[in-house]
């Protein structure tokens, strides 16, 4: 049992670590890692184990579309960061904006659907109580969609850093984030981005995310 407690935590990160990168602003470090099939063979495996118990396996297929997009496609930087922007950040007012603030309804009806809310605060506090500083190079408000899954990757490897014994505590803050923050807001917003974009990686890395952070929040 512990083995297989181990090896579902491994491919949980292997999967936020993804996603993660996939909604940061577009770098050299997402075009290296779409290009490296070996990077795919470990996602898929994941998406595999992931969807054993499921007759539909829709992660896999989410996963395999995603994958697929990138092979027959061929965009450059630029092209991805165009439509990060148009996407995310404007400077026309966002399609989708990825901050768990403006998908949280239990606000004040005044602020729903502005950003800064609570979950900003929280998430801030959060990264501080583990000693982590945001990068704001990368993205400017600490309830972003990438550093929330950033996050429960960094939990789910700190639960499984010492080879000898799982650290429960990390479990279940990782389970615990994923169902009271990420869980809440991740699957509509990659719905959002699925439904608003002109560009097949943004689609379907959109509908992986609604997937897996549903069938993850399903299984803990």
């Amino acid at each position: 049992m512990v083995f297989d407690l181990e090896r579902s935590l491994i491919v949980r990160a292997v999967m936020y670590r993804f996603l993660a990168l996939g909604f940061h602003e577009p770098g050299d470090a997402l075009i290296t890692f779409l290009k490296t099939e070996d990077e795919f063979l470990n996602l898929k495996e994941a998406a595999q184990e992931l969807d054993q118990d499921r007759v539909d396996k829709r992660l896999s297929l989410a996963l395999e579309q995603t994958h697929a997009a990138i092979q027959t496609e061929d965009w450059s930087l630029r092209d991805l960061k165009v439509e990060y922007s148009r996407l995310f950040l404007g400077p026309t007012p966002p399609l989708a904006p990825p901050y768990e603030s403006v998908y949280d309804q239990d606000r004040p009806e005044e602020d729903r659907g502005t950003v800064q809310g609570p979950s900003a605060s929280a998430m801030e506090a959060a990264l501080a109580e583990e000693n982590l500083e945001l990068n704001l190079g990368r993205v400017d408000l600490y309830d972003h969609i990438a550093i929330e899954l950033e996050f429960m990757y960094y939990l789910l490897g700190k639960s499984v850093e010492n080879e000898a014994e799982i650290n429960q505590e990390y479990v279940e803050r990782a389970n615990s984030f994923l169902k009271e923050r990420l869980a809440s807001w991740a699957p509509e917003f990659g719905e959002k981005v699925a439904s608003k974009t002109e560009n097949a990686l943004y689609h379907n890395l959109g509908r992986l995310l609604a997937e897996f952070v549903r069938l993850d929040a399903e299984q803990q």
